[in-house]
């Protein structure tokens, strides 16, 4: 009977245990979400540090700028008519 008692309650039984393994898995997603986000940056940084076209690519999306001869075409989010 006591067994029973502690398995039910709220702060320590099986409620608790259930609600653990929830947030468990739900941070072992995040975890893995920023293992992949991790990965894609260093492959990023390799190939900045490896590609000169990959850098000049980089800077010039940074800094919005275009070779001489190129045009820039930007898009503005669509807005909803009115």
């Amino acid at each position: 009977m006591g067994f029973a008692l502690v398995g039910f309650d709220n702060e320590s039984g099986l409620p608790a245990w259930t609600d653990l393994r929830v947030e468990l898995s739900g941070s072992e997603l995040r975890l893995e979400a920023l293992r992949e986000r991790v990965a894609g940056l260093e492959a990023e940084i390799e190939s900045l540090q490896k590609d000169p076209s990959a850098r000049e690519q980089a800077i010039r999306e940074e800094l919005k700028l275009a070779r001489p001869g190129e045009v820039v075409v930007r898009f503005s989010p669509l807005q909803p008519p009115h």
